[in-house]
């Protein structure tokens, strides 16, 4: 049976991987971006080597003569790399089943946590976030119809599906007592029409639709699908409306995919704001509550763009960076994580990974007349979330 202490380092660290003389932890569903935020010292180098070689893979060694030491080593992860396809492949796929045995070993202390917070009210909220789903045209972006109904099988049998409102009012009034998750997509594809926004509907499942006005009503292909030779159609105006008609809450997704980290023009971040919420509203004929930031890192989270979403009237906004909902935390900013075709990482994040909250970035921002986020949400509550530990 595994002891509570293992456990622990499963959850902190990876599985770990005996040899005959070392014990290797192996860090599951990691990336170069974690592992720089882990060890500083790795540097550019290590960045550039694993970008360039399209596999970076590290294994942090400790003697087993002495025990495993949860800080990094004095010298520098190794980073090995691979240029078979191959073995790309291969070690994509060891990564995965070694996430999927992590997720067993743990599931059920997080199940027992889960339930422990939903009965002190405390229970996360997550929310995911789409782009296409369609079996045509496979690319970073899309997810296949099977994969996705197999997504939303689990999700509807395992959680409460909820609203953008209602995710917010559970973390402004710290009352959150059941296992809830909130359904999102961005940008407007054509393709989700076919079938998986039908299927929402169908089954009563909320959902919020973000969508570029400037490419819906335009009918311009995405630049990154345009790039990459696939220049995939977009929604028109009437399916718009008419989803909007069907329950489904309509989004802001900026009028022209704008990235907020490389705006530095006040004009600029209005358009992209404030008039996308007006265009929107006058298409479908209702108001835009929400906004959901493209590319939503902290890098575009900009306090100018923050304060645009304000002034618009939004009654929040959504990030990307993968994160989860805690009560008595900001409620205006709506953390996602993406709904990955890899059923393992999807299962990972649902499961509330301890690791995901101890590492998700900071971001602050205040909304006038206030002149600090402190002042701008004085309910902010703890510094250290629940389920970091």
């Amino acid at each position: 049976m595994v002891g509570r202490s293992l456990v622990g380092l499963i959850e902190r660290a990876g599985i770990i991987i005996l040899t005959d003389t070392t014990a290797w932890i192996m860090p599951i569903d990691s990336s170069v971006t974690v592992y720089q935020r882990i060890h500083p010292a790795w540097g550019e180098r290590g960045k550039r080597r694993s970008r360039d070689s399209g596999c970076g893979v590290s294994f942090i060694g400790a003697s087993l003569g002495s025990s495993i030491r949860m800080q990094p080593p004095p010298v520098l992860p190794r980073v090995r790399s691979v240029f078979d396809p191959r073995k790309v492949a291969a070690m994509r796929s060891l990564k995965l089943a070694a996430l999927n045995a992590q997720v067993m070993l743990t599931s059920p202390f997080r199940r027992a946590r889960i339930r422990k917070a939903a009965a002190e009210g405390t229970a996360p909220i997550s929310v995911s976030f789409y782009h296409r789903v369609a079996d045509t045209c496979a690319n970073d972006w899309t997810i296949s119809r099977e994969r996705f109904l197999r997504h939303i099988d689990y999700c509807k049998s395992r959680f409460e599906m909820i609203s953008l409102a209602e995710v917010q009012r559970r973390v402004r009034s710290q009352q959150s007592h059941n296992a809830a998750m909130s359904i999102t997509f961005d940008d407007g594809y054509r393709d989700n029409c076919e079938f998986a926004l039908p299927l929402l509907i169908q089954r009563g499942i909320p959902c919020t639709y973000f969508v570029t006005t400037c490419n819906v009503r335009g009918q311009m292909p995405f630049p990154h699908d345009v790039k990459s030779g696939e220049p995939l159609a977009v929604n028109t105006v009437q399916q718009i409306r008419e989803l909007s008609d069907a329950g489904v809450e309509i989004g802001c997704h900026t009028r022209q995919h704008v990235d907020f980290s490389k705006v530095h023009d006040q004009a600029t971040v209005r358009d992209e704001v404030v008039r996308a919420k007006s265009e929107l509203e006058q298409m479908i004929g209702r108001e835009v509550r929400y906004f959901a930031f493209p590319f939503g890192l902290p890098a575009q989270l900009t306090q100018a763009a923050i304060e645009a979403v304000s002034e618009a009237g939004f009654d929040g906004f959504c990030s990307a960076y993968g994160a989860y909902n805690l009560v008595g935390r900001d409620w205006f900013h709506i953390r996602r994580f993406h709904g990955d075709p890899e059923f393992a990482r999807l299962k990972n994040w649902l499961s509330i990974d301890p690791r995901k909250v101890r590492q998700e970035p900071e971001v602050r921002y205040f909304l006038p007349p206030a002149m600090s986020f402190k002042e701008t949400f004085p309910m902010m509550g703890r510094t250290t979330p629940l389920f970091a530990h």
